[in-house]
């Protein structure tokens, strides 16, 4: 049986994604307190954090560090912002038609499909780990839905399921998103590859913003507060910490490490929200977030 021990790491990259996890955590949370609609919150989350990349990349200008971003980089980040956007736009959606548990959990799938990506693109057999994942991914999302639905009744509740399917297709953009901005920085420097991407994402939501319409403008300090917490917390610190966390720790530290994101998600929704998990959805989540992790093993 493979050991579940998590190898040595960095402590500095440890500490680097532990805080980022913490912070990404907080995402659905502001989402929810957001005064405004799901894409107008990932528009304002996205435009708030540029400001902030910029000052990031003032000291490594002044230290004459290359920031080199070639052609292809850009091309490729401003793929994965396009990517973002999207993700960013059925996430804040799905949280608005289900938990915030199961929309997290959902959402934490996007490794698998990364996996599944690979095989694909390489052309290789899955290997019997990866359909053991996959089986346990699909046989835990059932019971998420089983379990928010009260029973087989949710079958036929076609918000509940409606939901599902919009946090399903979100995962699967976040995964089209790492595999892009992988491309980019492979190829140009970090701060310049995040900050293009950014604000393709960004521009993306420009007209997705105004088709969707509703309200388009925070009203008051308090909702501008949120709309800042969610761009310094989630994407500056969060997405950096992780990102940066992830490069400097070995695969299967980091890909463990980032299941706890979905689980610290679901507890903050319960204290703050009474979103309280059912038997089922327990069961449905530790059953997902093995099938993720086996899935995702080398």
């Amino acid at each position: 049986m493979p050991s579940l021990a998590i190898p040595a790491a960095p402590p500095r990259a440890l500490l680097q994604l532990v805080v980022g996890i913490f912070c990404l955590a907080f995402s659905p949370i502001l989402v929810r307190l957001a005064d405004v609609g799901p894409v107008a919150a990932a528009f304002y989350r996205l435009l708030l954090a540029q400001p902030i990349l910029v000052l990031l990349l003032i000291p490594r200008i002044k230290n004459g560090e290359s920031l080199a971003c070639p052609w292809c980089a850009r091309w490729w980040a401003w793929l994965s912002g396009v990517f973002l956007a999207l993700n960013l736009v059925l996430w804040n959606q799905s949280l608005a038609m289900i938990s915030i548990a199961n929309a997290s959990l959902v959402d934490s799938l996007a490794p698998l499909f990364i996996t599944l990506f690979a095989w694909w693109a390489m052309g290789e057999r899955p290997s019997r780990q990866l359909a053991l994942g996959m089986l346990l991914a699909i046989v835990g999302t059932g019971l998420l839905i089983l379990g928010e639905g009260g029973g087989l009744a949710s079958i036929h509740d076609g918000q509940l399921l409606a939901g599902h399917f919009v946090a399903l297709c979100g995962a699967l953009l976040y995964a089209a998103y790492f595999l892009a901005l992988k491309q980019a920085l492979r190829r140009g420097a970090f701060p310049r590859v995040m900050l293009a991407s950014c604000m393709a994402a960004t521009v993306t939501l420009i007209p997705l913003m105004l088709f969707r319409g509703g309200s388009l403008l925070p009203h008051g300090w308090m909702a501008w507060s949120v709309l800042g917490a969610m761009a310094l917390l989630v994407h500056c610190a969060g997405q950096g910490l992780v990102g940066k966390g992830f490069d400097r720790l070995p695969a299967a530290t980091a890909s463990l490490m980032l299941l706890a994101q979905p689980v610290v998600s679901a507890l903050l929704a319960w204290g703050l929200f009474s979103e309280a998990l059912g038997a089922l959805q327990i069961a449905g989540a530790g059953t997902v977030l093995a099938g993720v992790y086996w899935g995702g093993k080398k």
